[in-house]
């Protein structure tokens, strides 16, 4: 499962310029089937950053720069 989410997180990521909203990413996965405790586990083992834009969490890939 690890793997799967691996894969989608990096895909979703890469589609959309390195960076997503938190928020955008969760309910994705939840439509891919993928829980929330495997898409952390995923977001870590990739080392996507995570930052606060105005009220928005964003996910980055860790060669981008967040907003």
């Amino acid at each position: 499962a690890l793997g799967v989410a691996e894969k989608f997180l990096l895909d979703l990521l890469t589609k959309g310029d390195g960076q997503l909203p938190a928020k955008e990413i969760k309910a994705e996965a939840e439509s891919a089937d993928i829980s929330n405790a495997t898409l952390a586990r995923a977001k870590d083992s990739l080392r996507v950053k995570s930052k606060k834009v105005g009220r928005v969490w964003i996910w980055a890939l860790p060669n981008q720069n967040a907003a």
